[in-house]
């Protein structure tokens, strides 16, 4: 039976996936920038008018006296996106190497048989079930399977 596509995105050529990506974040700032008038009510509802009263009522006098707040959130905002970027930057050179993603080696019925203290013969039942439900007490020590059927 063939897989659908959609469980297999790469299947989509490259130019759907961009143009689609392209498509939906155009409509979801759209979406956004409608919302803006509610999303201010919202807001003025809620009591933040600050800003329109720091911006727009004020004279230039005392927005010249805002500079050095200014200046200083200035200061604060290139400090947190500094120290992101410095995060970043050393994550990177930690992990450019490194393949994260690897194939899990199988685990053998004895070793599983083993870790979740279950006789073999157990094991092998429970692996040859085409659809069971695992109990665990709650500490996530297997107690019991109800085999719902069998290949």
């Amino acid at each position: 039976m063939k897989t659908l596509i959609i469980e297999k995105p790469s299947l989509i050529p490259l130019s759907n996936r961009i143009g689609w990506t392209l498509f939906t974040a155009i409509f979801w700032l759209l979406w956004v920038y409608l919302c803006i008038p509610l999303i201010t009510l919202f807001l003025w509802g809620l009591g933040f008018s600050l800003l329109d009263k720091q911006l727009l009522h004020l004279s230039t006098k005392d927005l010249i006296n805002m500079e050095h707040l200014i200046g200083l959130y200035a200061i604060v905002i290139m400090a947190l996106g500094g120290s992101l970027l410095a995060w970043a930057g050393t994550e990177f050179l930690r992990f450019r190497h490194v393949h994260k993603r690897h194939t899990p080696l199988p685990v053998e019925s004895q070793e599983l048989a083993e870790f979740a203290h279950i006789p073999l013969e157990k094991i092998t039942e429970l692996n040859s079930a085409r659809r069971l439900v695992a109990h665990h007490d709650e500490h996530g020590k297997f107690l019991y399977a109800d085999i719902k059927a069998t290949i």
